[in-house]
């Protein structure tokens, strides 16, 4: 993993052709190199599994298949490339939920997130048919006049993001999923929707018009009102999955500002809150094993049962809300500085987010980790394993701020 985050250093300046089928330009080395090192982590998670011996094999072919159709997705050369691994990246998190999910709502979860992403998927098709009828090609290096296409090309994008409204799958799946479907579907499947509507944008070439000005407006709202959701939850899963449309929301934002300023902030607020949400899922992880709940009510004193959990924990709570050095902080300042200049409404709307967010982490970090310890929670060390996962989420967001001339 550290290899792989290695590699960063050597992303290329321009598009390279790897094969027929894959070309990589610096965005899609980027989100490559993220893929490695975020399914890396998961693998590790998932010891116990491995552990086990029980159907690990499929397990770690599930694991494989996720990988492989990621990395495809990302270094796809053609639209219709990009849409068929786009679909085909579901598939093996589905069984991943339904095979090792923890309650038998799993099925249920599965079938929103499935509903939710052919719906937004089988028009996006439609839309490529039409654009190759007309141009006679789908490269994603093209430009291309679809204005009247624009909300349905777009569309797959912002359900994966997820845009608040069409967010609805998110929570459960992460819910249902384990620990390492949580970590690949915040750090990794989100970051394919923003790394595919980059893609459609710069396709399209068309400014900040009116469609493109009202899902701004959407996105902010969005991101506003997901704080406000954090705060009225009491699971923890889905408290760190609500967090996750705020933060697309800003994304969104910064996307379709279609400036340098914008994109790089984008980039680096994906990078970012792949490690940090990652991260704080991996430590829901441990401490649901400790107690058996998801229930912040349950689930209090983690100080007094393990302080090593308190401060890693303080660390990823901090990188999500802006922790100056880690990425985040950067692609926050980008974008914030990208809204501010769409008029006075997004200024005082920023300012709102921001201490709304830092609202719901301060929220979430005294309800698990100080109060009196429940008789539910069992006092057990943290194993080597877990702190070596858990410092690595923490210096990848902080060694990733060394790397932000290559996000522009």
């Amino acid at each position: 993993m550290i290899g792989a985050f290695s590699l960063l250093f050597y992303v290329p300046s321009s598009v390279v052709s790897l094969t027929v089928f894959s070309m990589v330009d610096t965005l899609s080395w980027v989100m490559i190199v993220l893929t490695f090192v975020i399914c890396g982590f998961s693998v590790l998670a998932s010891k116990k599994v491995f552990m086990s011996g029980l159907s690990s094999n499929r397990y770690l072919f599930l694991m494989v298949s996720i990988v492989l159709t990621l990395v495809m997705a990302f270094s796809s050369p053609s639209m219709i490339g990009l849409y068929w691994w786009f679909e085909a990246s579901l598939i093996p998190m589905v069984f991943l939920i339904v095979g090792w999910g923890y309650q038998p709502e799993r099925l249920n979860a599965v079938k929103y997130m499935m509903i939710y992403t052919m719906a937004g998927s089988l028009p996006f098709l439609a839309a490529i048919l039409v654009l190759f009828n007309c141009a006679g090609s789908w490269v994603l290096w093209g430009s291309y006049k679809l204005e009247s296409w624009w909300w349905v090309i777009l569309a797959p994008f912002l359900v994966k993001m997820p845009l608040y409204g069409v967010h609805s799958w998110l929570p459960k799946a992460h819910v249902e999923a384990p620990v390492a479907g949580s970590m690949i579907l915040a750090g990794l499947t989100l970051k394919l929707g923003g790394y595919g509507m980059m893609r459609m944008v710069s396709v399209l070439k068309s400014g900040l018009g009116f469609y493109e000005f009202l899902l701004c407006v959407m996105a902010v709202w969005g991101a506003v009102i997901a704080p406000l959701l954090c705060m009225s939850q009491l699971d923890m899963k889905m408290l760190v999955a609500y967090s996750s449309v705020s933060h697309m929301g800003l994304v969104v934002c910064g996307i379709l500002s279609l400036s340098s300023w914008g994109w790089g902030g984008a980039i680096m607020m994906m990078v970012g809150h792949a490690f940090a949400s990652s991260g704080l899922f991996y430590l829901v992880g441990v401490i649901f094993n400790w107690s058996n709940t998801r229930s912040m009510k349950v689930c209090k004193g983690i100080l007094s049962v393990n302080p090593v959990l308190y401060f890693w924990g303080f660390v990823l709570l901090g990188a999500c809300m802006g922790m100056p050095f880690s990425i985040n902080l950067c692609g926050e300042v980008l974008l914030m500085g990208v809204c501010a200049q769409m008029g006075l409404f997004f200024c005082l709307v920023m300012v709102v987010l921001s201490v709304l967010t830092v609202a719901y982490s301060l929220y979430f970090f005294g309800c698990l980790f100080h109060g009196r310890v429940s008789e539910c929670v069992r006092v057990q060390d943290i194993e080597v394993v877990s702190v070596f996962i858990l410092v690595g989420h923490v210096m990848c967001s902080f060694l990733s701020v060394f790397l932000c001339d290559f996000f522009f």
